[in-house]
């Protein structure tokens, strides 16, 4: 499982190739902060943008993270442990509920 932020969001609207790319290849659906899905349409200009937004996530999974998960995630970028904008699952958290480790 993969969680994905607004970078490559936005890249994916944008249509941007490697992140197409990417997106064509992952086996499974990727899982969306609900945060990054409001960043997403707080950019949005109109009605019609906002419904796009909308129908680029509605097959992904939104999550949550707890406070605690935040507080590890910010703990990892200030020690330099931050890696891409996506998130894999494994052994390693960033996300503690959710299993993750950034790539």
């Amino acid at each position: 499982m993969y969680i994905v932020d607004t970078d490559v969001m936005i890249d994916i609207q944008r249509g941007y190739a490697p992140a197409l790319a990417w997106f064509a290849s992952v086996s499974a659906l990727p899982s969306i902060p609900g945060f990054v899905v409001m960043e997403l349409i707080q950019d949005g200009q109109n009605k019609q943008q906002v419904r796009k937004v909308l129908q680029l996530v509605a097959p992904l999974t939104i999550i949550w993270p707890t406070e605690t998960d935040c507080a590890r995630a910010l703990s990892d970028f200030t020690s330099g442990r931050a890696g891409s904008p996506v998130l894999q699952c494994g052994e390693e958290s960033s996300f503690s509920n959710f299993s993750c480790f950034r790539l």
